[in-house]
């Protein structure tokens, strides 16, 4: 009988090359021959991803505005969608690669949310909501990748801008994210990787750096499959 699967989430806050960093993850996979799923929230091609999409145009108003929660069932529906995929995956034992899953709603709404002890109750909220009432498989690793907000500045200052939706281009809500997600590390206990330890823009370690501490944290699961 076949082992199941492992399910690995990917969180970062603004300029944290999440994105470069699964890519390379995924190419070293190919390279070791490790079979794996790829998925990414939300998918804009999908019926419940275009809401999504409609939300981030700022088609219900501007996105900060929107209510935490009911911008959350946005999200929280889109993940839904893919559920019977993400499962099949895993039961067909594949290390299963997440870009923004449950935690993403977690930290972005929750950024609109100013009290700490407020926040950890909406955190509560959508645990229920998407693991609880959804069913959707957890993560058997987060990694967060953590690029402080000045330094995310300093890298969008050098290079040119442009597509960023109703939440990367709002100063406010990315530092009410960064702290979300801040504190969502210490309460989940989340691998966090500091991509520039000394909180500025020239201790930030090269993508292969960040590359081999996510292998060192996921080494593990990719044995047991």
């Amino acid at each position: 009988m076949n082992k199941k699967g492992r399910l690995i989430g990917f969180e970062g806050t603004d300029c944290s090359g999440k994105t470069t960093q699964i890519k390379l993850l995924l190419e070293k996979f190919k390279k070791y021959k490790i079979d794996y799923a790829f998925f990414d929230f939300p998918n804009y091609e999908t019926p419940t991803g275009k809401i999504v999409g409609m939300y981030l145009n700022n088609e219900f108003g501007p996105a900060n505005s929107v209510p935490p929660k009911i911008a959350s069932i946005f999200y929280a529906e889109d993940r839904f969608f893919q559920k019977n995929k993400i499962e099949e995956a895993l039961n067909d034992g594949k290390i299963v690669v997440l870009d923004r899953y449950v935690e993403s709603n977690m930290g972005h709404q929750g950024g609109k949310i100013r009290n700490a002890e407020e926040r950890k109750k909406f955190f509560k909220w959508i645990e229920e909501l998407e693991y609880g009432n959804f069913n959707l498989p957890r993560p058997d690793k987060v990694i967060f990748l953590y690029v402080p907000y000045e330094v995310a500045c300093e890298l969008k200052k050098r290079r040119k801008n442009g597509g960023e939706d109703g939440h990367e281009d709002n100063a406010e809500h990315l530092k009410n994210a960064e702290q979300s997600y801040l504190q969502l590390a210490n309460m989940y206990g989340w691998v966090k990787i500091d991509c520039a330890p000394d909180k500025t823009i020239n201790s930030l370690m090269t993508p292969e750096e960040i590359l081999d501490k996510v292998w060192k944290e996921i080494e593990h699961l990719l044995n047991t499959t």
